[in-house]
């Protein structure tokens, strides 16, 4: 059996933090929290007077480390877009597949489902189309968006009922019986890629609908006539929105207009592509060619696509430009994934029995620090 102890830190649990506190590891979880903990056995790791919180939660990782996983959805690919994450603090996430043909999503699927059975971190699937409206596509390729159906949801589910955590889809691209299919095995419904309005965003909301992706980007936005998506998701209480706090996809203001009005429904997502971990370099989506300077990836007409950005800075933008406080920027990358995933018993949280998914961050909100599954994995405290 493995201990190990950090203490001479300050530890934020998911809900408030906490001052010179000490934690308890032993083997994969968290086994106590405390001021001066002691444990025959355990090591006894310093941390230096660091904040340590629950590992960061991404819900829309397209790729990293070079990879982008639509186009290699391979079990290779998910330990290369791991570790370019990890680095920044994600140690749980979804993978994102963005519009493509059923061939590479159940392959997509199948490779999801193999890895994350071996506890790694990834937790399933994020399909973002490619049921979704086409004025709306932005960098999605139109060749593959097309309306969804019972008989391709069937064939999609079979052998795997538990991989497609969230979809994304445009109300245009679905009807209600295909919403309730995709709730009834498992998946969280969000709304993206549409040029819906008010009302049917709102009906659809009452079909089970769980959020909205990427909120402002791809959508039909509030004006005084017509509140578009944008004004359902600031009207509408209960629905989740992820939000891209890069500066390039949202202005920091229209963040901090959003945390308003959706207080602890709003998280943030990186919509990460290839460049993560490595820098600028230019990659393609499909045939399309993407260009990445100065962290912002755009087609050659200007299109965003996805970003460069990673959850470390997406936490500090959140803190130093939009205004948000510390320990409610930490709660939007991990806890409020986790609960909109319906995880805390394992993740999201420093609590016993939880999982021992740590981050040490310093004064400047580095991560420093990472502990993944009990395993000091990078630490330099």
């Amino acid at each position: 059996m493995k201990k190990s102890i950090i203490h001479n830190c300050n530890v934020f649990d998911g809900n408030r933090i906490h001052q010179n506190c000490s934690i308890l590891i032993q083997n994969d979880y968290i086994k106590r929290i405390g001021n001066g903990l002691q444990e025959k056995d355990a090591a006894m790791v310093d941390a230096k007077g660091a904040l340590i919180a629950p590992g960061f939660i991404d819900l829309q990782i397209n790729g990293g480390g070079g990879v982008l996983f639509t186009d290699e959805p391979t079990s290779d690919s998910l330990r290369i877009i791991s570790k370019a994450h990890e680095k920044y603090g994600v140690l749980n996430y979804l993978p994102t597949l963005i519009s493509t043909d059923l061939g590479t999503i159940k392959k997509a699927i199948v490779a999801v489902s193999d890895y994350s059975a071996n506890n790694t971190g990834v937790l399933g699937l994020h399909m973002e189309g490619p049921y979704l409206e086409l004025s709306k596509a932005g960098i999605h390729d139109a060749s593959f968006i097309h309306h969804c159906s019972l008989s391709e949801l069937n064939n999609l589910y079979e052998n795997y009922q538990n991989v497609i955590k969230i979809m994304t889809v445009a109300p245009e691209a679905c009807n209600r019986e295909c919403i309730t299919s995709m709730i009834n095995h498992g998946t969280k419904v969000f709304i993206g890629h549409s040029n819906a309005t008010y009302s049917t965003a709102k009906e659809f909301f009452d079909y089970g609908v769980s959020g909205f992706t990427h909120l402002y980007n791809a959508m039909s936005q509030i004006q005084g006539r017509e509140p578009g998506i944008v004004g359902a998701c600031f009207d509408i209480a209960d629905p989740w929105a992820g939000i891209i706090a890069d500066g390039f996809h949202v202005d920091f203001a229209s963040i901090r207009i959003a945390k308003k009005n959706k207080g602890n429904r709003l998280f943030l997502v990186t919509d990460a592509m290839p460049p993560v971990g490595i820098g600028n370099f230019d990659y393609c989506i499909g045939e399309t060619k993407i260009h990445c300077k100065d962290g912002k990836c755009t087609s050659a007409s200007g299109t965003i696509a996805g970003s460069a950005l990673n959850m470390n800075e997406a936490l500090k933008n959140a803190v130093y430009c939009c205004d948000i406080k510390l320990d409610e920027a930490l709660r939007m990358t991990s806890t409020y994934q986790a609960q909109l995933l319906g995880i805390e018993d394992r993740l999201g949280y420093i609590k016993e029995d939880n999982y021992a998914d740590l981050i040490a961050l310093n004064d400047e909100l580095d991560v420093i620090g990472i502990v993944k599954r009990g395993e000091f994995i990078e630490w330099n405290v």
